[in-house]
């Protein structure tokens, strides 16, 4: 009866030490308590902590915080590397685009003997058309006609665009499809020796892109130029070139 009893009453320490039991139940335990030492002590332990040896708390908790600390400053290498990278990618493109060229810079001083070029409008009213203005052969080697084809070229500022550094596209892939909702085109072919060394195409777009090709380089690149280029480039193309 007392092996029953002590399993009960030690089912019921738990209860009792939290004070949740009834007072006739309380009084149970208690009666028991003083008669049992068994039981009193599994209250005793009951009622002391349990905790782990100073040392090898001390030892555990140390290697936790040395480990914690290793770990965070990996990732403050690796958070401030990001962050570094991200940082000088985001400089380069403003200052690669912002940044504006001059003509000789785009062209890699091209100095022509000779320039061909074309002046092409879409004409909307009466009936939609296209003109073309060309020059001719005497009007491409004047002195006069390419000293100021060159100044006005000269006269604008060129602003390049990223996709010059991030994707390289051969000019032929990109004549039909790079500029979108261009309608009139001013394309200039500068020679020298009898050999083209920079290609410009303006296009009347929205942002008046530029595309230019040098010899040795198979690449195209794009910028924008100010719209007056534009404008006085095809008023000179029409004054000096022949309606084809």
């Amino acid at each position: 009866m007392k092996e029953a009893n002590c399993d009960v009453i030690r089912d019921l320490l738990p209860l009792y030490e939290d004070g949740a039991v009834s007072e006739e139940t309380a009084k149970l335990v208690r009666k028991h308590l003083a008669d049992c030492p068994d039981c009193r002590a599994e209250l005793r332990k009951m009622r002391t902590p349990i905790s782990l040896p100073p040392d090898e708390d001390e030892k555990a908790v140390k290697r936790f915080l040395e480990r914690r600390a290793e770990i965070r400053k990996k990732q403050n290498v690796k958070l401030a590397c990001a962050v570094s990278v991200l940082a000088v990618i985001v400089v380069f493109c403003l200052c690669y685009t912002l940044i504006p060229r001059s003509w000789d810079t785009a062209s890699r001083k091209a100095e022509p003997d000779q320039i061909m070029g074309h002046y092409s409008a879409m004409i909307f009213q009466p009936d939609l058309h296209v003109e073309i203005w060309q020059l001719d052969g005497e009007q491409e080697t004047d002195p006069a006609v390419i000293g100021t084809l060159m100044d006005t070229l000269r006269a604008g500022s060129y602003r390049p665009e990223l996709r010059n550094v991030l994707n390289y596209t051969p000019l032929g892939e990109l004549l039909d499809t790079s500029v979108k909702g261009a309608s009139d085109i001013a394309q200039l072919y500068l020679v020298q020796d009898n050999e083209v060394v920079a290609t410009a195409s303006f296009y009347n777009d929205y942002s008046h892109t530029v595309q230019v090709s040098v010899k040795g380089n198979p690449n195209t690149f794009f910028y924008h130029t100010d719209g007056a280029v534009y404008d006085a480039l095809s008023a000179l193309m029409m004054e000096y070139g022949v309606l084809k």
